[in-house]
Formats: C-alpha cells, sequence, structure tokens
C-alpha cells in the first residue's frame, strides 16, 4: 500500500527522521513553519521525508507565530502564553521558557486537507501532533481525509486552566468526545509533565489493535513515541503511609534540580510544612526524576 505517515509540529525532526529510517518505504510528511527549524529539516539526507514550512491550521492565509528560542524552541505557538494560567500553576510558574516569547513572525497556514488533496496515498498510518495549543484543531483540519488517519497521538492539557496558551481549545475532555465520536479508541494517556498538567493521548480505529499499530510502524522505543515516565522512586521505597506533597514542594526540587535534596536548602524553606519537611528528609537519599542504571533498573 502507499501509505503515509504525518508529523505535526516537527521541531528539529526528532520524531519525523527516527520514524522514516524505520520505514523507509512510507513518506513521512513533517510540517514545521518555523524557518530555522524548517531548514533543518530540509537538509536532512531521507529521501522519504517530505518538509513543509506551512502550521496547521483550521484554514489557508498568514498568522502571526510566537517563537520562543530556549531549549528545542518546543513552546513557539501561533497562540499567546496565558500568563494567569502560568501564573497561578505551581509547576509552571517555574519554567524558565514560560516568561515570555523572543520574537513574533508571520507564517503561512493552511488545513491538512488542502495539503492531503494534492498527495498521492492510500492510508495515513499514523500521525503525530505537537502544535502547542492548536492540536485538535490541526487534527479536525484533515476534513474528508480524517477517516484515512489510522492512528496517532496529541498532546492535551488535563483541564482547561491548566492551558499554557490563550485560545487553547484542545482539553483532555474534549479530546476524548473528539476521538469517540469519529470512531477512534483511546489505547493510553501519559503525562507530559511532572505536574501531569499535559498529557499525550494516544488513539487508533476501532477495528485496530494498539500493537498491530506499533509493529506495523516500528513505534516502539521510539523516544517521542514512548513519552516521559514521571516516577519520583521505586515502589519498594514509598512509606507505609502515602500522603500526596503538596504543591510547595516543588520549590525544593527547584533549589536542587536533578541531584539530591540538599538538607540544608529543606531546613532553610520556611513555605514548607512540617509534613513536607519530613518527606523530603525521607527522599534525601532519592534523586529526582527517572534514574535508571545500565539494566534499566531504578538506583
Amino acid at each position: 500500500m502507499n501509505n503515509i505517515i504525518i508529523d505535526i509540529g516537527a521541531n528539529h525532526g526528532e520524531f519525523a527522521f527516527e520514524i522514516a529510517k524505520r520505514n523507509p518505504d512510507v513518506r513521512v510528511l513533517a510540517f514545521e513553519p518555523e524557518p530555522h527549524l524548517f531548514a533543518m529539516l530540509k537538509k536532512a539526507d531521507l529521501k522519504n521525508v517530505t518538509p513543509f514550512d506551512v502550521a496547521i491550521t483550521s484554514k489557508q492565509g498568514i498568522a502571526d507565530f510566537n517563537v520562543s528560542h530556549i531549549g528545542d524552541w518546543g513552546v513557539s505557538s501561533l497562540l499567546n502564553f496565558n500568563q494567569e494560567n502560568i501564573k497561578n500553576d505551581c509547576y509552571w510558574r517555574h519554567r524558565a521558557d514560560l516568561k515570555s516569547f523572543d520574537e513574533k513572525i508571520q507564517v503561512r497556514t493552511d488545513t491538512l486537507e488542502n495539503i492531503l488533496s494534492k498527495e498521492n496515498f492510500d492510508e495515513e498510518s499514523f500521525i503525530k501532533v505537537d502544535t502547542q495549543g492548536f492540536d485538535l484543531i490541526a487534527l479536525k483540519s484533515a476534513g474528508r481525509y480524517l477517516k484515512k488517519i489510522q492512528a496517532g497521538m496529541i498532546e492535551a492539557v488535563s483541564t482547561p486552566d491548566k492551558s499554557l496558551y490563550a485560545g487553547d481549545e484542545c482539553d483532555l475532555y474534549h479530546a476524548l468526545n473528539f476521538f469517540h465520536s469519529n470512531n477512534f479508541k483511546v489505547y493510553r494517556i501519559k503525562p507530559n509533565d511532572h505536574a501531569c498538567n499535559e498529557m499525550n493521548i494516544y488513539f487508533c480505529r476501532t477495528d485496530i489493535s494498539a500493537e498491530q499499530i506499533e509493529h506495523d510502524c516500528h513505534l516502539k522505543n521510539l523516544h517521542i513515541y514512548d513519552g516521559k515516565d514521571y516516577w519520583f522512586f521505586p515502589s519498594n521505597k514509598y512509606p507505609t503511609t502515602i500522603v500526596p506533597f503538596s504543591p510547595d514542594i516543588h520549590e525544593v526540587k527547584q533549589c536542587s534540580p536533578r541531584s539530591h535534596i540538599n538538607e540544608e536548602k529543606v531546613k532553610n524553606a520556611s513555605f514548607l510544612s512540617a509534613l513536607d519537611r519530613q518527606r523530603c528528609r525521607f527522599l534525601s537519599h532519592i534523586t529526582f526524576g527517572k534514574t535508571k542504571d545500565s539494566k534499566g533498573n531504578f538506583i
């Protein structure tokens, strides 16, 4: 069959390039409106990757695009930051890449339906969407080609008040309703950050198994597809009685990211409750984040 794989919000090409290498007989359409990132996609020596310098949205035209140069430029978006949501969330407000954008540029926009109408293909084997607030809109823009999508993944906020962007219409509730109404089933939901503010939603047609999709597209052990795992310490090290940490405990993590909790900083963190101080002492020998040895065991 003449199938394609689609990457909307290709960024540096981490997903598009790897999936193309794993599926050399399948064309990969990679969409990235930011000019510098698009240039990187064009330089790739992969004959089955076709890059498009266009933002996929609900209509064809020209739109402002907010660019962040921090990290992997991954928070760049057609939407503005929702500063109220960021300020009110104990996790978002500590993120350095969420303070402001570095520049505003103009980019071309189009619907996925318009783009696909010019392509020759049978089915869309897999679609990955990561557009920072526009995922559901981008997926809906497939129009008559939506029924050709076999499986995919999108990002959605858990609830509207957790959205980083003003005008973000893709929350978990609306995404699940959309999939149910369009003959898709959701086979996995994984948090995309420590606070579970954003989720990766994995979906496929109701008559297809997730295992078959993963096998046919060679998706397993592909970093972007596998997503992130947030296990702060192994289950056998949990205390006998589990009580959730208060949000303020994140402040301690900020003091000592990716390292052991500093007892002195915990002692001086006046904002922590007595119970949280006790928890920090319990965790003093454990590293925040997922830490494994070469055999995949937690250390």
